[in-house]
């Protein structure tokens, strides 16, 4: 929950609320691609300025959250590379997003 003074990176965009939406909450289930004017440059761009924001996080539940938001914009970038036919892209984006998580 947004908390005074924090940073406008709160907002998340609508790709992003939608890849994690199910269908009983009224959410398609699927990721969005491209809603909101994301691509794969964009999305990788706001995954690395919320990955070294985070690293660099003192508080431990604001760096948590940022770290969660890296890695769901790393999953929107791969996702876009696996529509668009680049799976090993993909694979690697993942593969990497996963050890991030760990």
């Amino acid at each position: 929950m947004p908390r005074g003074g924090e940073d406008d990176d709160d907002d998340v965009p609508a790709a992003a609320a939608a890849a994690f939406s199910s269908p009983d909450d009224g959410g398609g289930g699927g990721v969005v691609v491209g809603a909101g004017g994301g691509d794969t440059s964009t999305y990788m761009q706001e995954a690395q300025r919320l990955k070294h924001d985070a690293d660099r996080e003192t508080d431990r539940e604001r760096q948590a959250m940022k770290y969660l938001r890296a890695v769901l914009y790393f999953s929107l970038n791969a996702n876009f590379h696996e529509q668009s036919g680049d799976k090993a892209s993909a694979f690697t984006i993942y593969r990497e997003t996963l050890n991030l998580i760990k």
